[in-house]
């Protein structure tokens, strides 16, 4: 069947590609194997005691255990019918009372609770499934643009086998690659004038963590400069609209029904909560400072004359989408700019951002690692019975005190300045490309010398 394609049909399919195949094949297997046997128990008992809760009848947020908007419950919901259907798995997982001891951990997402090891495939297996279809993504982006299948496979490549990509998939289990997915649907839908549907992936893709947002007034442009010689621009910008707000209105309709629409914004305000007084005046300035970039972007691209608008678009979406992460650092926010970086660093042939794309996702997997420490054997000695449970708990406890040194803390600090550093860099790299002014230019000549020392290459 495929030797009957056309070659460029075969190519933007990415099957011409045997390193992209390879890669592929290579991805998958390591997915497999690592959520087989590795598993960090803490959320993925969370997304167990959802299924549960709404298995049972109740809402998301009827009873305690659900703390994120109702995308990703409703998501949740959707595998449980799945599971129901073709498994049988009976008991999702287990409270070991060998493990009680891990929950007085100083680090408190700990839990003595495992879910099983084919629950724990079951629940990754989408997530796997998610990571195909954005690498296919990005494929497709660069070889639509340049018909390149090098650059396209590199693009592939940096993202399906990016270690925070599959440690968040395979491992942790979260769900930041669904983000990203959307975010890039909604752009392709752009592309192809489905503007209705754009505005619905637009307003998934917020809920589901609401970095992508901030590219709110990116995609307003967008649509305007694409349709600017057409008279149809503020028609295709009312049907986003319409269904964005159609798609927000239809995902909280049972919260608001049920009285806990309230409870349903507790990711947001909840996690805003809990901070300090200083991690509170960093979470506004930052908030501040994406807005802000967010206003200019925009504003530039306005400017531009159509052709030169839609060309740098991805390049504006990578950089309000990086400043958008640095608001609450976390190891697996950087997966929702990860495929964007992916796709200008391989379209540029760049390496400083391909650097940059390395120091990232290893410096993000070492602190999600250092966070989650060994506990993400727990499902592997409890099941399969290697190794010994104590032996285990004696060495997060050694860990996270040696000799009176927190060396989990030290690590994970290093590791996350390592991490924002690289994401400063990126941020710099781009306003520099951007901006040609005399404004703060001992700044710029700095950044330009950085780059040049990574490899990067100027802006053509």
């Amino acid at each position: 069947m495929i030797q009957g394609l056309s070659t460029r049909t075969r190519d933007r399919i990415g099957f011409l590609s045997g390193t992209a195949l390879k890669i592929l094949v290579a991805g998958l297997l390591i997915r497999i194997i690592l959520a087989l046997f590795l598993t960090y128990p803490f959320d993925v008992e969370h997304w167990a005691v959802i299924i549960q809760n709404t298995e049972s009848g109740n809402g998301l947020f009827n009873l305690t255990g659900y703390f994120y908007t109702p995308v990703w419950g409703y998501i949740l919901g959707f595998e449980s019918l799945i599971l129901n259907a073709f498994s049988s798995i009976g008991v999702f997982g287990e409270r070991f009372t060998d493990m009680l001891s891990m929950e007085d951990l100083a680090f408190r997402f700990q839990t003595a609770t495992v879910t099983s090891p084919s629950f724990n495939l079951v629940m990754k297996l989408p997530l796997m499934i998610v990571d195909v279809i954005v690498g296919y993504l990005i494929y497709r982006m660069i070889y639509d643009r340049t018909e390149d299948t090098k650059k396209a496979t590199l693009a592939f490549g940096l993202w399906f086998l990016c270690p925070i990509v599959v440690y968040m998939s395979a491992i942790q289990g979260q769900f930041d690659c669904i983000s990203a997915l959307l975010i890039l649907l909604c752009i392709f839908l752009l592309r192809d004038d489905r503007c209705f549907l754009a505005g619905v992936m637009f307003a998934l893709a917020s809920l589901i963590k609401f970095f992508p947002a901030f590219c709110i007034l990116l995609l307003v442009v967008y649509i305007l400069k694409k349709h600017e010689d057409d008279g149809k621009k503020f028609i295709k910008l009312a049907e986003a609209i319409a269904g964005a707000t159609i798609a927000t209105i239809i995902i909280f309709i049972p919260q608001i029904m049920d009285g806990t629409f309230v409870n349903s914004l507790s990711f947001i305000f909840g996690r805003a909560g809990e901070s300090n007084i200083r991690s509170m005046l960093y979470i506004i300035a930052m908030a501040a400072i994406t807005m802000l970039t967010m206003i200019m972007t925009a504003r530039s691209m306005y400017h531009k004359s159509k052709e030169d608008a839609i060309e740098s678009f991805p390049k504006y979406m990578l950089l309000i989408l990086a400043v958008s992460t640095m608001i609450s650092i976390g190891p697996q926010y950087c997966i929702v700019f990860i495929p964007f970086l992916a796709y200008y660093a391989a379209i540029r042939l760049d390496r400083s951002y391909i650097l940059c794309i390395l120091i990232i996702t290893v410096t993000a997997t070492i602190t999600a690692f250092c966070n989650n420490s060994l506990s993400i054997f727990s499902a592997t000695v409890e099941y399969f019975g290697i190794w010994d449970m104590q032996s285990l708990i004696d060495c997060m406890y050694s860990f996270e005190n040696f000799f009176g040194i927190g060396i989990k803390d030290v690590i994970t600090t290093i590791t996350q300045f390592i991490q924002e550093i690289a994401t400063f860099l990126i941020i710099g790299f781009l306003l520099i490309e951007s901006y040609n002014g005399k404004f703060m230019q001992k700044t710029q000549n700095v950044l330009i010398r950085i780059r040049d020392k990574m490899g990067g290459r100027p802006h053509e």
